[in-house]
């Protein structure tokens, strides 16, 4: 599994996030919109409701921000929160594989 689905968890992440949404759609969105926007589109088609996920790129957060946040988390530096994180409530720590890739720290909105 872990040849197929990369050097995270960031499916269970995905999964995660679906689960706690109730059925309903909602929208993610993340601190480096580049690398973490296509991990999310790649496993999107994973999930039991592909077309609920919508991934909204920084420039296209409403006032208040997209429903649930990936932070991304390299083990040997310091975290940058963006500024807005103090709307958002720590949910839940998807932990990267082995000695490459990176932590994803999920944040709900309040």
């Amino acid at each position: 599994a872990s040849m197929r689905f990369g050097r995270g968890h960031y499916l269970e992440a995905l999964q995660y996030i679906e689960s706690q949404s109730g059925g309903k759609s909602f929208t993610v969105g993340s601190q480096h919109d580049g690398p973490n926007q296509w991990v999310v589109e790649f496993y999107q088609r994973y999930l039991n409701h592909p077309d609920a996920l919508h991934y909204l790129a920084k420039d296209q957060w409403p006032a208040t921000g997209p429903q649930w946040l990936i932070i991304d988390v390299l083990t040997d530096q310091p975290i940058k929160y963006p500024k807005r994180l103090q709307d958002y409530v720590f949910s839940a720590e998807f932990p990267h594989s082995g000695i490459s890739g990176v932590t994803w720290l999920v944040y709900r909105k309040e």
